[in-house]
């Protein structure tokens, strides 16, 4: 169990990192779900394009669409 949270709490930290720049226009967003004690979150970020991006990976979806469905799916993004 002590693996998975430190694995967890690894994974976060760097998805909390991983949309930084020096463009501070950037709109990125962190969404969480807790799911049986194991948190499981994930940094979308809003690309030039308007699309949610996972990992510098295009979603081709609606960055508002993407957030709207992850919180009506039970996350909680910030």
């Amino acid at each position: 169990m002590k693996k998975i949270v430190f694995a967890v709490s690894a994974f976060t930290v760097m998805v909390l990192f991983s949309c930084s720049s020096d463009d501070s226009s950037s709109n990125c967003a962190v969404c969480t779900f807790n799911q049986e004690g194991v948190n499981i979150s994930e940094s979308v970020c809003e690309g030039e394009n308007g699309n949610a991006y996972l990992n510098d990976q295009d979603t081709t979806i609606d960055y508002e669409e993407y957030i709207s469905s992850a919180e009506d799916s039970g996350y909680e993004c910030n």
